[in-house]
């Protein structure tokens, strides 16, 4: 089992993105409608940080339930 450091953890919108393969603008709605499990630490307007651990438990949970092919329809135009 994979205890959580700081390689578990990422730091900034863009690494969150990267990581579920999705735009930031999705993983910015997907923490308020959804329950993306993002965490602010200091306060809403500060950067946002999030475990690649429950990042995987939340998608393996069936809460990532757009279609991918929307959202690449909507990069390619």
């Amino acid at each position: 089992m994979k205890t959580e450091n700081n390689t578990d953890i990422l730091t900034c919108w863009q690494e969150i993105a990267d990581y579920l393969e999705r735009s930031v603008r999705t993983c910015q709605r997907w923490t308020k409608t959804k329950g993306l499990p993002v965490r602010f630490p200091a306060g809403y307007r500060s950067s946002p940080c999030a475990s690649r651990r429950q990042l995987d438990a939340w998608r393996l949970a069936g809460q990532n339930t757009d279609d991918r092919s929307a959202e690449d329809a909507r990069r390619l135009s």
